[in-house]
């Protein structure tokens, strides 16, 4: 929003994505369980396993959230901020937005991706079974 702010003021012109540049999604969960002291401990499993046990990409039902399958949705979210970067744009660091966001939520968020925990439990425990 600054910069948004501080574009229009000083009459910044073109075409930008105003985004962070991409980043794994192993280190977007783990910046954020370390911005809030998180104790997360994240299992890998391949997206064929969760196909197979009934898992749903990205929202609705029984939904694993910020997953697409690949490589239909390959690149997806990992739009080009150079532009933007190069026009003034600052990135606020994970953390900073993860800690703001938990302190000033007001109430529940009703998430878009609905993967239950006993349905995430059983898929989890088919998966650490067969490694056995």
């Amino acid at each position: 929003a600054e910069w948004a702010l501080r574009a229009a003021e000083t009459g910044t012109t073109g075409t930008h994505d105003g985004i962070c540049p991409p980043i794994t999604r192993s280190r977007f969960l783990a910046e954020i369980a370390e911005a809030l002291d998180a104790d997360a401990d994240f299992t890998w499993v391949p997206q064929e396993f969760l196909q197979e046990h009934g898992v749903n990409p990205w929202a609705g039902e029984d939904s694993l959230g910020l997953w697409l399958p690949l490589p239909e949705y390959g690149g997806f979210l990992s739009r080009d901020p150079s532009s933007a970067l190069a026009a003034g744009l600052r990135i606020r660091p994970l953390s900073d937005t993860a800690r703001y966001w938990y302190a000033h939520r007001s109430e529940p968020v009703a998430l878009l991706a609905d993967l239950s925990r006993e349905k995430e439990a059983a898929v989890l425990a088919h998966w650490h079974d067969r490694a056995l």
